[in-house]
Formats: structure tokens, sequence, C-alpha cells
């Protein structure tokens, strides 16, 4: 049963979109050098442009950089700047904005290699709206030497779009293979994404950002281990998708390099089939190698706490999934939902379709498997599995209903409850000690995190916060 379970979930996770090929503009070489680096900008294509400013800097072999602007400024702070610099070979670097005020910024840094760099960016700001103004967009791909140790970058690929007003976005790519990208529609959203791979075209990594509305905050954070170095780890991906206003949404993965062929995954969906999701929350934190995590949450609170899920993964191959949404038609907010596994092939699926319901599980071993399932208002349920090979499951519909279940070493405990007010405690082990007077549920508590976020300046060669003028 446990592996056809797997199987089901999984699917969920192999449904979503790869980050889309990148395919900047190419500049006209019009020299007979076949080595030689050019670069193109435009500023007015469409309409007359003023105010407009443009800096490019290139070096080294088969570079090429596509600028194009247009907008009506009034005056020169009003007017869009963009800045690219490249170092190294076969790069490729297109921005184009429209609109007013808008800053973008390129910066690629080869890894040394003049045959196989090539790395490619596209900024887009304003494409869609010629009515956007003051957004930032910076994308990042390989950092010059920090004592001693250079994070030259090879087979990157970025897109970075924004739409809208005073949205900000970063990606940042050290070393190889990674491919990142950011979609944001509205107004004031931020995204920022980190990722570090490993040198000599290792596997990379992957992230992919959308967000449309107001206020939304993505941060995706992608490395091997805790060293910005980077080491050998598997290919990991990472999704974020945000329809709504002031959700919040972040992303941790660290594969190991002991188990260097298994990269993690990671989804979260806030604002699902449609329904915007308002002041949600979702934060997923792996550290393994081969895990699954899934968050999928809406719902409609503009002024209270919304939907809150929290997942934690440390080990490998195991797999969480938290749906909290309305998609169904039923009212779903201000539910809470926590799963923490340690360990190899766990599962953990908690649902709750309805107001303020909490689910918890935490899971320490191997082989174990944690369902919950919450349909009304005010239920709670409480699954602790230790050690391996335990199934727990919840079902409860109505409302404050209490499940609790302790279990040690090949359990198996199923609770059904169907009413108000229902309580019910299960303690099951194979003669370890377990406490028999528990009897209060113990959740973890709901935070905000505010994320570091960049000045929008991480790299050293470009500033965009002021006219370079």
């Amino acid at each position: 049963m446990k592996k056809l379970f797997l199987g089901a979930t999984a699917l969920m996770i192999g449904g979503v979109a790869m980050a889309q090929e990148v395919t900047p503009a190419v500049a006209t070489n019009q020299t007979n050098y076949q080595h030689a680096n050019a670069s193109e900008v435009t500023q007015g294509s469409e309409y007359s442009a003023d105010y407009q400013k443009a800096r490019v800097r290139q070096v080294g072999l088969r570079n090429s950089s596509v600028i194009t602007q247009d907008g009506l400024a009034t005056s020169v702070e009003f007017g869009n700047s963009a800045d690219v610099y490249q170092l190294g070979a076969d790069a490729q670097a297109e921005i184009a904005q429209n609109g007013f005020n808008n800053r973008g910024a390129i910066a690629q840094i080869g890894g040394g290699d003049t045959n196989i760099d090539g790395n490619k960016a596209v900024l887009l700001q304003g494409n869609d709206d010629a009515a956007s103004s003051d957004n930032i967009g910076i994308i990042s791909q390989g950092a010059p030497g920090i004592d001693d140790v250079d994070f030259g970058a090879e087979a990157n690929e970025a897109i970075l779009t924004q739409n809208g007003t005073e949205n900000k976005a970063s990606i940042t790519q050290l070393f190889d293979r990674n491919d990142a990208a950011v979609d944001q529609v509205g107004t004031n959203n931020l995204s920022t994404v980190l990722q570090v791979a490993s040198e000599d075209l290792s596997a990379g990594m992957e992230a992919v950002v959308s967000q449309n509305g107001a206020d939304n905050i993505s941060v995706i954070d992608q490395a091997p281990n805790e060293s910005i170095a980077g080491s050998d780890s598997g290919r990991s991906y990472a999704e974020t998708n945000q329809l709504g206003d002031a959700n919040q949404a972040l992303q941790v993965q660290r594969s190991t390099a002991l188990e260097s062929e298994l990269g993690e995954t990671a989804v979260i969906n806030q604002g699902v089939d449609g329904v915007t999701s308002d002041n949600a929350i979702a934060i997923q934190d792996q550290r393994g190698a081969g895990n699954s995590a899934l968050i999928n949450q809406s719902g409609t609170n503009p002024t209270d706490d919304g939907d809150y899920a929290k997942q934690r993964q440390v080990g490998g191959n195991n797999y969480a999934e938290a749906n909290q949404d309305n998609s169904t038609g039923t009212a779903s907010t201000g539910n809470f939902s926590f799963q923490d596994q340690d360990g190899w092939d766990n599962i953990s699926v908690n649902t709750q379709l309805g107001l303020a319901n909490k689910a918890q599980s935490k899971q320490v071993g191997n082989n174990n498997l944690a369902t919950t399932t919450q349909e009304g208002d005010t239920n709670f349920a409480h699954i602790t599995q230790m050690w391996s090979n335990s199934v727990a499951t919840t079902n409860q519909v109505g409302g404050f209903n209490h499940a609790l279940v302790n279990q040690m070493e090949g359990q198996s405990s199923l609770i059904n409850q169907d009413g108000w007010h229902n309580k019910a405690a299960v303690f099951q082990s194979n003669g370890a000690d377990l406490p028999d007077n528990q009897t209060e549920l113990i959740f973890g508590e709901r935070y905000e995190f505010t994320p570091n976020v960049p000045t929008l300046e991480p790299v050293p060669h470009l500033t965009v916060t002021t006219s370079p003028y």
C-alpha cells in the first residue's frame, strides 16, 4: 500500500512546469573577426524615447549584448536604466525595458574556459505593460574572486520578467548549469533566487517563480551544503507560484554530497485553480537527498491570517504534502499544517478544508506513513512516530475534534471521527516507554519571516540605484 501511495503523490511533483528555454536576442558582429564581442543598443525602438540610459562592458570572446528601451520620461530621474557586464566567452545578454524609471542589470562572469562559458540571461521589464514603472531587476551569474576563490559560471540560464509597479527581483547563480525563471505581475512583489551548484559542468539547480498580485514575497535558496563554495550534488528543483496578495513563500534546499545523484524537489502553490490566496505563508526546508515536498494553499482572508504550512525534511527519499485550499468551493482559511521528517522513505500528508484547523506530524526513523484529513472548523490532529515502519491515519469531519497519536516502531493506528467535540488518543509501542498522560495537543507556532533581501546591488561592477552618468 505504501509504495502505491508514494507513486500517486509523486505524479503531483512530476507535473510541474519546468523553466523555459532562454533565448536572448543576439547582436550582429559587424567585423570580419569571428571572436569579436558584439553589442547593440536601441533606445526608442517603437516610439521616440527620452532620458534613457544604457551601459555595456564586455571582456572576452564572442560575447553578445542587446539593450532595447522605450519610454517618454519627462526628466532624467524618470528614464529607464540598463547595465550589462560580461567577462568570459560566448555569453549572451538581453535587456528590454518599457515604461518609466525601470532599472535592469545583468552581469555574467565565466569560469575561465573560453570554449564552454556560454551563460545566457534575459531581463524584460514593462514589455507587456507600457505603464510599468520603478521596477528593479538584477541577474548575476558568476562572481569575481573573493578570498582567492573564484565563483565563475558556465552554461547558466536565467530569465526575469516584470510588469507593473515597484516590483523587485534578483537572480544570483554561481558555478555551472543553473537555470532560473522569475515572472512578476502587479505591484510591490519581491523575489530573490540564489543557486549555488558545483564546478566542472555539474548537474546544477533549477528554480521557477511566478507571482501575480501585490506584496507577495518569494525566496528560493539552493546550495549543496552550507558552504558557498559548493560541492557535488544532484540537480535540485524548486518552484513557487503565488496568485493573490501578501503571500510569503520560502524554500531552502541543501543536497548532501554523500548522495550526489539525488537532488531535492520542492513546489509551493498559493492560489490554486484560479482561486487567489491572501496572507498565506508557506515554508519548506529540505536537507538530504531525493526528498520531495509539495504545498497547495488558497483562501481569501485579506484582513486576518491566511493558511500556514511548514515542512521540514532531513534524510533521503522523504515525501511531505500539505493541501489547504478552497478550490472545491469549501471555505478554507486560517488553517495550520506542520510536518517534520528525519530519516529515510517517510511519507506525511496533511489535507485540510475549512477554517482554523491544525494538523501536525513528526516522524523520526524510516518507512513511516502519516496521513491526516480534516474537514470542518477548528479540528486538531497530532501524530508522532518514532523509529520505523509505523502507519497512522486520522480522519476528522465536523468541528472541535481532537486526535492524538504517539507510536514507536512498527505500529498501526486509524482514527475516524465525525461530529463535534470528539476526542481520541492512541499510544502504542513494542515495549518502549511512551507518555501515557499526554492530554493536550501542542502545536508549533505560526510566524512571518522577514527574508534577508539583498539591496539589489549584488554585482560589484553594476549600480542600478543611481544613474551611471
